[in-house]
This record gives structure tokens, C-alpha cells and sequence, in this order.
């Protein structure tokens, strides 16, 4: 499953007297501290490395409703880390998470740890529907959960809204709306977005169009768009390959650099 972190903010430094504020305000109730110390007990940073400590931290956190909390404890259950694995309650916390509308007022927001965590709930509920672990498998919820997501800017989900428009999983099948939702995410740096892009032009017969959304595919270790973008090279005119070439060269700076660690 892509898209599982720890959406975490508001980290301290790793001295003694920040982990024992922390420790205070986490204690006193603060639902921010207790997730930001099950951080801590998950990387063993200020105190010793105990991923149960840190479970019992982020329930804290999550029954408080921290969007962060009732994420990464959903990450916890899932991948077994302090609890047993219990696919049932990653969803379940993941979906609290993932309704907090009112931390998205628009369509325009600064995408700030707080409002990812929602935004990666949403993603990965989705995926969880998807593939019907700890939820009954429907792609109609899967794909009104990655909108929900994709609507917000999430590329990730832009990219899964676009396969489910591509084959009519959930949604009505639409080429223009799937290649419509994978340019969005292939301008996020999606390598997989920006592969089905280069297929989707390649379709369309523009070569010049392929082969530039292939080259910056490949570029990001994207294989099956190298392989594709050598055979579209043996279609383009010396004329059309310079111009493919600056055009990726255009996409890479755009597209990836922007989004790069």
C-alpha cells in the first residue's frame, strides 16, 4: 500500500527538557503532544524506541479526534506495528480521519501535515475498498473516497480516481475525465500518472506527447515507460524527437523537480 507515513508535525529537537515538556503536555490531555510522543516512542528519539507505547499514545490522541492520531494508529494496526494486524481497525481510523471535512474548507488549501493526514486517510480508505481488506471490496466507495482526496489535490489519488474512469470501475468508464485526473497528478510527480499519460498520448497517436510523459517517467525509474518510449522514438522524424526531448526536458523541471525530497 503506497501512501502509509507518519503525519507527523510540530516535532521537538532531541533534547531532554522538549521531550519532557512534551511528556507534561501529553499527560495533561493535549491531543497534539500525545501524538507528537507516540512520534517519539515509534523513532525512539527522547525516549526509548516502544511501538505499544506509542499505540497507547495515538489512541489517546485519536479519541481525542487529532486527524493525525487516528491516522497513524490506522498505520499501526496496519502494518501490525505495537498491535496485532487488524485490517478492520486500520479502516476504522483511517475513516475517522478521513471525514473530517471541516478540515478542508476549499479547494485551495495549503496542504499542511494536518490537512495530509486527512487527505492520506482518504487515499488509503479508498485503497482499502479497492481491494476489500477490512471492508467489504466496493469500488463505487473506493472511488468516491480517492474524488474526495483527488479533489483536494492529492496525486495519489488522482491517479487511482483516473484508472477507476479508465476502466469504468466504480465510475462511469471516461477516457477525457481519466487523462484529465492523471494530468493532474502527473504535474504532482506521479511517475505512474505520467506513464499512463504517455500511453494515453501514444493512443492518440501524438507521438511527441508520448514520448515526452514517457522520458520523464523513465527518468524517475519508471521501466515500462523506458521500453515505451524507445519504441516511440523509432516513429518520431529527427525534428520531432528534439522537440519531445525539450518538451520532457520542460515536464522534468515543471513537473518532478518542484516535488522532489
Amino acid at each position: 500500500m503506497f501512501g502509509l507515513h507518519m503525519g507527523i508535525g510540530g516535532m521537538p529537537q532531541d533534547d531532554a527538557e522538549a521531550v519532557k515538556q512534551l511528556c507534561k503536555a501529553a499527560g495533561q490531555g493535549d491531543a497534539k503532544a500525545q501524538n507528537n510522543l507516540g512520534a517519539l516512542y515509534v523513532r525512539g528519539r527522547g525516549v526509548p524506541q516502544d511501538d505499544t507505547e506509542a499505540v497507547k499514545w495515538f489512541h489517546k490522541a485519536a479519541e481525542q479526534g487529532d486527524a493525525h492520531g487516528q491516522f497513524n494508529l490506522g498505520l499501526m494496526y496496519h502494518k501490525g506495528t505495537g498491535v496485532p494486524q487488524d485490517d478492520t481497525e486500520a479502516a476504522k481510523w483511517w475513516r475517522k480521519a478521513a471525514e473530517q471535512d471541516h478540515l478542508l474548507p476549499n479547494q485551495n488549501i495549503s496542504l499542511t501535515p494536518f490537512n495530509l493526514s486527512v487527505l492520506e486517510a482518504r487515499f488509503n480508505l479508498g485503497l482499502m475498498y479497492r481491494e476489500g481488506r477490512g471492508v467489504l471490496q466496493d469500488d463505487t466507495e473506493a472511488a468516491k473516497w480517492w474524488r474526495k482526496a483527488a479533489e483536494q489535490g492529492q496525486a495519489w489519488a488522482q491517479h487511482a480516481l483516473g484508472v477507476m474512469h479508465a476502466f469504468g470501475r466504480g465510475v462511469s468508464q471516461d477516457h477525457d475525465e481519466a487523462v484529465m485526473w492523471w494530468h493532474k497528478a502527473a504535474e504532482q510527480g506521479h511517475a505512474g500518472a505520467q506513464h499512463n499519460l504517455g500511453v494515453a498520448y501514444d493512443g492518440a497517436q501524438d507521438n511527441v506527447q508520448a514520448y515526452a510523459w514517457f522520458d520523464v517517467a523513465a527518468t524517475q525509474g519508471h521501466t515500462k515507460s523506458a521500453e515505451l518510449k524507445d519504441r516511440v522514438a523509432e516513429r518520431l522524424t529527427s525534428e520531432e524527437r528534439a522537440r519531445a526531448q525539450k518538451m520532457a526536458g520542460a515536464y522534468w523541471k515543471a513537473y518532478v523537480l518542484p516535488f522532489r525530497p
